[in-house]
């Protein structure tokens, strides 16, 4: 599967989202969530990453969502301007996963991600690693939206799609190269 991509352009939500809590607002080429919204149009890998960027932000409560299974199951990715956070909830309870202090700041133009590969999380800010932390609470489910304050908060893009890994595997063998290393050696002197 390849990414999926909304830019929100239209008047409302496409029909690939399902709206969980809340009531959306796409206005301008944006949203606000204020709710939780999930992609269901497409079918995601357990593996999988959300990604947002934000167009203005008043307040803090938006965040990218992986493994959503309703409104009350889900891992999420935050940055409250001088950490950044992975938390779980689960059965309607919040527990942190993982919490860096990295002094960062809300910003127009910002990209947050969260990915999740097995049991580890990874969130992203600007495409740098900013916090990680392992988890096996939460082990199905899909990416999503979120906005827990009902900000004014608005997401210009989110982009999901499967986590690829990088591999140096050739599955060709003709095209291997087999390269044999060569000692010289200087005379023995005697």
């Amino acid at each position: 599967m390849a990414d999926v991509t909304d830019d929100f352009n239209g008047a409302s939500l496409d029909a690939a989202w399902t709206v969980l809590s809340g009531t959306p607002v796409v206005s301008g080429g944006a949203v606000n969530p204020n709710g939780v919204m999930i992609r269901t149009g497409e079918t995601f890998d357990n593996d999988h990453f959300s990604q947002i960027t934000i167009v203005e932000a008043t307040e803090q409560g938006f965040c990218a969502i992986v493994r959503v299974t309703d409104a009350n199951n889900f891992y999420y990715f935050y940055i409250n301007g001088t950490t950044a956070q992975i938390f779980k909830l689960v059965g309607g309870s919040f527990a942190a996963v993982s919490s860096q202090a990295v002094g960062l700041s809300v910003a127009a133009g910002a990209v947050w991600k969260l990915e999740i590969t097995g049991t580890s999380l990874k969130g992203y800010l600007n495409g740098v690693e900013v916090c990680s932390g392992t988890d096996s609470d939460l082990a199905t489910g899909v990416p999503g939206i979120i906005d827990f304050q009902q900000s004014t908060a608005t997401i210009d893009q989110w982009v999901g799609g499967p986590i690829v890994e990088d591999e140096d595997v050739v599955s060709d063998p003709s095209s291997w190269i087999v390269r044999r290393r060569r000692t010289l050696m200087s005379p023995i002197s005697h």
